[in-house]
């Protein structure tokens, strides 16, 4: 399957529920625009609105200042009501195969790249589904580098069925990235998605602005090779060792006695975080490199992110400390 790119049709756009929505992907926001958003901010506002969110916000109305600070506010009060960067997965915190949804490297620009899959998770409820991406939406954020304000998504759909035709969690998805995470997306993958998602994508797509289609690239992967050009696809973003990653993963994902034993522990990152040199950190290494295929992949994340992450607690989001001190376990394979 040739990798492309989603291309829009007339009438795709509906005033009442866009994505990301742009006039000008590549505005520039000067310092004058700025100040003037800036000056119509409150102090406390202003406390919590800095010059990034300005920026973005500004580029996502096109540059209009009203509807920018207009949904600014509706950002603020939807943190404070409802505290994305606390929010963490009670279903995950529970049972750690519930949602397969995490960040696990960087590309080349540095920005924190999701992977998700669908042949693992084994929960499916709206509520608990979304307090997860919010919270892997948090933990993107967390641990951007200065100047990196968008995340890469890898979504492989090999897992996709008619239990995950549920417009509702499409629509909530749709929603918060809409109103409180605009100009987030950098690039999205959709990896091996089955015949059964074209109705499903069909039905979403008039909801998806132009601009963010444009960012959205379909894939296959092969279990029996000949995958060149969605390797030459991702390499376009990611260096070797991560695109390794991402197709030992893909590969692991698709034998069904390894997905059916793997999940994906927090607790272990943030164990990583918290102290590298901890007498648990080694030991769970070698717990997930024994649950892998191989013996050798870890599925926590790529060497480099996993290096980037060991000593800095302060890439964790406060919602995945939550999570680490009130899971359950880590589960042993499963035979």
């Amino acid at each position: 399957m040739k990798m492309r790119q989603i291309v829009p049709e007339d009438g795709d756009e509906d005033p009442t529920l866009q994505v990301e929505v742009r006039q000008n992907s590549k505005l520039v926001v000067d310092e004058d625009a700025l100040a003037s958003l800036a000056a119509q901010l409150t102090e406390e506002e202003a406390q919590r609105c800095d010059a990034s969110m300005m920026r973005r916000y500004i580029r996502a109305c096109g540059g209009d200042q009203k509807q920018a600070l207009r949904r600014i506010r509706d950002t603020l009060a939807w943190f404070e009501a409802e505290r994305p960067d606390h929010l963490h997965c009670r279903a995950c915190a529970r049972d750690p195969k519930s949602h397969y949804m995490q960040v696990v490297a960087w590309d080349r620009g540095r920005r924190p790249t999701i992977y998700s899959c669908l042949s693992i998770p084994t929960c499916r409820t709206m509520e608990d589904t979304r307090a997860h991406m919010i919270a892997t939406f948090q933990q993107a954020i967390a641990c951007m580098a200065g100047g990196v304000e968008d995340w890469v998504w890898v979504l492989d759909m090999h897992g996709f069925g008619l239990r995950d035709i549920d417009p509702r969690i499409a629509f909530a998805f749709l929603k918060v990235s809409a109103a409180h995470y605009p100009e987030r997306l950098a690039q999205a993958y959709i990896v091996s998605a089955p015949r059964i998602f074209s109705t499903f994508w069909h039905s979403i797509s008039p909801f998806i602005d132009a601009k963010t289609k444009a960012k959205i690239h379909f894939g296959h992967y092969n279990k029996h090779g000949g995958n060149e050009k969605l390797r030459a696809a991702l390499c376009k973003n990611m260096d070797d060792e991560t695109v390794h990653w991402m197709m030992e993963e893909m590969a692991e994902n698709r034998i069904k006695a390894v997905a059916h034993r793997k999940h994906y522990y927090h607790p272990d990152l943030v164990a990583l975080a918290r102290d590298p040199q901890g007498a648990g950190v080694v030991a769970a290494e070698a717990r997930r490199r024994a649950a892998s295929a191989g013996r050798h992949h870890d599925c926590l994340g790529t060497p480099a992110f996993l290096a980037s992450m060991a000593g800095h607690p302060e890439c964790i989001p406060p919602s995945l400390f939550v999570l680490a001190d009130t899971s359950v376990g880590p589960h042993p394979p499963r035979h």
